[in-house]
């Protein structure tokens, strides 16, 4: 059984919109520090889309220290139905063997591509948590 060294969660009830065809970083965790020098960090991010009418996917990605090594953890490309039935949630998770003692922050970032407007991020999720193991 692992143990849990520290958890963070972080909610925002007006997400950026997912700008057409680039990234766009929807939410982050805090800075939290691995308690003895490394660790397991289990990542889950929740984000409700609203695609524009042509948007053919949604993607979300994971990434640690991205104003760091901006290292890519996880990526999930969801494909759009032809007219997007609106808003609807979807999620990605992962986990991450931390190298070393260094903080670590986790954030989810989301791009849509296929349409020529901007998708409504209506609301975003994330939560981190370190682990032993």
């Amino acid at each position: 059984m692992a143990q849990i060294f520290s958890k963070d969660a972080q909610f925002n009830a007006a997400a950026p919109a997912l700008v057409a065809n680039a990234a766009t970083a929807l939410l982050s965790t805090n800075s939290q520090t691995p308690p003895h020098g490394n660790c397991k960090a289990v990542v889950r991010a929740f984000v409700v889309v609203t695609p524009q009418a042509a948007a053919t996917a949604i993607t979300l990605t994971l990434r640690r220290n991205p104003a760091g090594e901006n290292v890519l953890l996880a990526t999930a490309a969801i494909a759009c139905a032809v007219v997007p039935a609106g808003a609807t949630g979807f999620s990605i998770s992962a986990t991450d063997a931390i190298p070393d003692g260094r903080d670590v922050v986790y954030e989810v970032v989301g791009q849509q591509t296929g349409a020529g407007g901007n998708s409504g991020a209506t609301e975003a999720f994330i939560e981190a948590e370190l682990i032993s193991g």
